[in-house]
């Protein structure tokens, strides 16, 4: 298919948000709103915003005035399935992944699953501890056929290995790998390298404004709380009655709630040894 262009597969906390935000904002190029409808997962994932076909076709066709189209679903880098799928779609697509520092990454991903309620351990080290322990490999498919996959930071800190897959699937003039580390540093630089990817003229952007800081919870059980809520509906038949009662759409208590309560916090301080544990057995492929 031609309207889909372009894909940022991910990897998760590694400036996908950033580069997306920026490659949107050219004048030529658009970037799906959903940013991240993660259609080409395997059915069984619940996280896909976008499940069918032609719903998937509608959000492109908005970018229909623009030269090219993509999107940015950020878990497709680990998912075979999700490759397979993008390849059948459109096999000349270009794949942009961008990678970062291993433990760095299992960091930022660990501190955003905790405040997406997705993590249990609000503890880094034994998270990792967990993980460490767990059996490697992936028994199944897919990776998203696996409870519970995006916890499996041993697993993920091989990013660099599923990008090579990407490589061997759609060749590397189509695959275009990028390090978070070059942009924060230069992002102007990253930038103009991509649209040359894209094959994009430079429209002289000299402004790139941080994008998504790391963001915590005042209270780890109110987060908790919300996000149960959120998930299972819980209150929704009162706070029907209430709205009707009051005669208004919208009581607007939760998301009120729900803002107070996200507070934005620095990047936290790895442990070396850790952070040495961490990145050697990303850099030795020691999975075992």
């Amino acid at each position: 298919m031609d309207d889909l262009n372009f894909l940022i597969v991910g990897a998760p906390k590694c400036g996908t948000t950033a580069l997306a935000q920026y490659l949107g904002e050219h004048p030529d190029i658009y970037v799906t709103s959903p940013k991240e409808p993660h259609f080409f997962l395997c059915e069984k994932d619940r996280h896909r915003k976008i499940t069918t076909l032609a719903h998937y076709r509608a959000i492109l066709e908005k970018g229909h005035n623009c030269i090219v189209s993509g999107e940015a679903s950020v878990w497709y880098l680990f998912s075979d399935h999700a490759r397979e799928e993008i390849f059948r779609y459109n096999p000349f697509a270009k794949i942009i992944i961008l990678v970062r520092e291993p433990a760095e990454f299992v960091a930022s991903l660990h501190a955003q699953l905790v405040f997406g309620g997705y993590e249990a351990d609000p503890e880094l080290e034994r998270a990792w501890e967990r993980e460490r322990k767990r059996k490697a490999g992936i028994p199944a498919n897919t990776i998203e056929e696996i409870p519970g996959w995006r916890t499996r930071y041993r697993e993920l800190i091989r990013m660099r290995e599923y990008a090579v897959r990407y490589v061997e699937r759609f060749g590397d003039e189509n695959v275009l790998i990028l390090n978070y580390e070059a942009l924060v540093a230069d992002a102007g630089s990253v930038y103009r390298k991509t649209l040359e990817f894209l094959d994009i003229e430079d429209n002289g952007r000299e402004d790139f404004p941080p994008v998504n800081v790391r963001k915590a919870h005042r209270s780890r059980v109110l987060g908790r709380l919300l996000h149960a809520a959120n998930r299972q509906k819980i209150g929704s038949g009162l706070a029907r009655r209430a709205k009707s009662a009051l005669g208004v759409g919208s009581l607007g208590i939760v998301s009120a709630v729900k803002r107070f309560n996200i507070k934005t916090v620095p990047r936290r301080t790895i442990p070396e040894r850790l952070r040495s544990e961490i990145n050697g057995m990303a850099d030795t492929g020691d999975h075992d």
